[in-house]
């Protein structure tokens, strides 16, 4: 039995049918590249593609025509600013998600850095504005989406993130406290949004 095993391996295969094989890591690789979104900086011929994510998440057509609008004017360069980042999900050329980060004015900068308790801002504060489609939720692309978009921010030195989500949007807000943002000091608006900030001079969480 000892030399049958010798001549044959462990999986009964001779050595030559066995170096035939694809190895399980290469397998693995592209199982992974066929599944799993790339998440990558937002170019302008994403524009198509987001506009069929914004419409699936606001629905509104004035709401999709003004960030459709936003976004066009971003990537062509006529509104331009070195300091916002834009990222998409993308797996074979479709977009699933986006994620937007864009300096907020001057008035807000120094209000939310006197909340943050700095009173020499070292940074930039921007705002975020993330989605992704309906059919591809609880995925794990928001949160790969928002964890790049922070990792990038940490690295142009940015001083903090803002946000609004509702207050019953329960999967978002946990979502937002595990990358680390906390909750401002403001209560709920009348619509039921609420502030949400990142102080991105603090540590890492996944990495404290």
């Amino acid at each position: 039995m000892q030399q049958i095993a010798q001549q044959h391996g462990d999986l009964g295969l001779g050595q030559s049918t066995r170096s035939n094989l694809p190895s399980l890591r290469g397998v693995q690789e592209k199982i992974h590249q066929n599944t799993c979104p790339k998440i990558r900086p937002a170019r302008k011929e994403d524009v198509t593609g987001f506009r069929k994510i914004a419409s699936d998440i606001w629905g509104e057509e004035a709401s999709v025509t003004a960030e459709v609008g936003v976004f066009s004017r971003e990537m062509s360069g006529k509104q331009h600013d070195k300091r916002q980042i834009n990222v998409v999900a993308e797996r074979g050329g479709e977009l699933f998600g986006y994620a937007a980060l864009r300096p907020i004015s001057e008035e807000l900068f120094h209000f939310h850095m006197q909340m943050l308790g700095r009173s020499a801002p070292s940074g930039t504060i921007c705002y975020l504005t993330i989605g992704v489609a309906r059919m591809h939720r609880r995925q794990g692309i928001g949160e790969s989406l928002l964890r790049d978009i922070i990792e990038k921010a940490r690295r142009a030195g940015h001083e903090a993130i803002f946000l609004d989500v509702h207050k019953f949007n329960s999967v978002a807000n946990l979502l937002y406290l595990k990358c680390g943002f906390d909750y401002s000091c403001d209560g709920p608006e009348a619509d039921g949004t609420i502030r949400m900030f990142l102080d991105l001079k603090k540590p890492d969480p996944q990495q404290a």
